[in-house]
């Protein structure tokens, strides 16, 4: 049997001192055999070279490729994270439905098709409408609206998630989870790029709350988007893989999990 070695699949080349690079440079220190692919290049994956005791790490892929890899999954490939759980995260309904159905606390939400009925929404109560598939510029595929406030024109394509706007203490509490580890970062919301992020220790609630989602979705590495209300903390999103920007220990945790992925831990 070959060493163990880990494959990665990016949706483009990872740039110097971001997540992927930094975890790239610690693999290869502690000499796992690494290679990196691009595979939108080709749409396909290809005839590369797969190694027999490979771990395929993806990021940033779309969900034709999701898919293919997903049948892989069923040949036995090893992932993390799971194609299966990553399309799941990306269709933001059905992950909601997940979460709720698994009494995680969720707002109350609903799937519309058409703008036209999300304006019908906004005119009764204040929402947050994001866009149902939630694969790219999530920052930039969200309204938020105090009631009678949505714009005429749609900002962005449907179908979407039409959400309940949660009164909050005016912070986002992103949860970064890679394997067993989970980390704090507090943000203004609505997002204010002239406030610095913070990291912060999460409260066993929150912790809890976030690991619960690795369970109910097979992710390993991801992260949670909670806000407090008055009824509590309310999971509004869930991102495969995310960058981790702010937390200095996330890729030494990172590797960390994947060496216990590949049994080198």
């Amino acid at each position: 049997m070959m060493s163990p070695s880990v494959t990665c699949l990016l949706g483009k080349s990872p740039k110097p001192g971001t997540i992927f690079d930094l975890v790239h440079d610690s693999l290869i220190a502690r000499k796992v055999a690494v290679q990196v692919l691009l595979p939108h290049n080709s749409r396909t994956l290809g005839t590369e070279l797969w190694p027999e005791n490979t771990l395929v790490v993806h990021r940033g892929l779309n969900k034709e490729m999701l898919d293919q890899l997903a049948q892989k999954e069923v040949e036995g490939w090893r992932f993390c994270n799971s194609p299966t759980s990553s399309v799941l995260a990306r269709d933001r309904s059905a992950l909601m439905c997940r979460l709720r159905n698994a009494g995680l606390p969720v707002p109350k939400w609903q799937r519309l098709p058409d703008w036209a009925d999300v304006i019908r929404i906004g005119t009764e109560r204040s929402v947050v409408v994001k866009a149902a598939d939630g694969t790219v510029g999530r920052g930039t595929q969200v309204v938020i609206a105090i009631r009678n406030t949505l714009p005429k024109a749609a900002p962005f394509s449907g179908p979407y998630l039409v959400e309940e706007y949660i009164k909050n203490d005016g912070l986002d509490r992103k949860l970064y989870v890679a394997g067993s580890r989970c980390f704090g970062l507090i943000k203004p919301w609505p997002r204010n790029p002239d406030v610095p992020a913070q990291s912060f220790d999460a409260l066993p609630e929150l912790v809890g709350l976030a690991m619960a989602v690795g369970v109910e979705t097979g992710l390993e590495i991801f992260g949670v988007d909670v806000l407090l209300g008055a009824q509590g903390p309310k999971i509004v999103d869930v991102n495969v893989f995310p960058g981790f920007r702010g937390i200095d220990e996330a890729h030494s945790a990172v590797v960390h999990h994947l060496l216990e992925r590949l049994e080198l831990g």
